[in-house]
């Protein structure tokens, strides 16, 4: 037994729904909330929680901006840029001692080092556990 296009339309209702919403109903709210599911569920949770307290910094938008990069790994440091196949040498333009990745530019580099006490704030080892709890959760 075969059944046509039309009868098959009297025997089922046919329309589009999204499952990330109990009314079936597509929201960039819903699939926001669909997105920190699976973020939850795939990711360490700290490190998920470091979104909203971003977001209520009293700092500039560009430092948030910064420290978003800096977190999601997008700063254009030189270890960066070579796997992304920039031909270049990958070792810290500033110091040359080590390759220059997201740790090392924000306070491994002697430039930064400099930069921080400059403005008063913990020594290295502190921002350097700081720096290291945005990437990994909690040290």
């Amino acid at each position: 037994m075969s059944l046509n296009a039309e009868e098959m339309s009297r025997l089922v209702d046919d329309s589009w729904m999204w499952r990330g919403d109990p009314k079936g109903v597509y929201t960039v709210q819903s699939r926001y909330k669909a997105i920190v599911g699976l973020i939850s569920q795939n990711s360490n949770h700290q490190q998920f929680e470091f979104w909203p307290q971003l977001r209520r910094l009293n700092v500039p938008p560009n430092i948030k901006n910064l420290l978003w990069r800096a977190v999601q790994n997008t700063l254009p440091t030189t270890k960066n840029l070579y796997s992304r196949r920039v031909n270049l040498n990958v070792l810290c333009p500033v110091c040359g001692a080590v390759e220059e990745d997201i740790l090392h530019a924000m306070v491994g580099c002697r430039i930064a080092t400099r930069c921080w006490a400059e403005l008063g704030l913990p020594p290295k080892s502190a921002r350097s556990n700081l720096f290291r709890s945005m990437f990994d959760g909690p040290v």
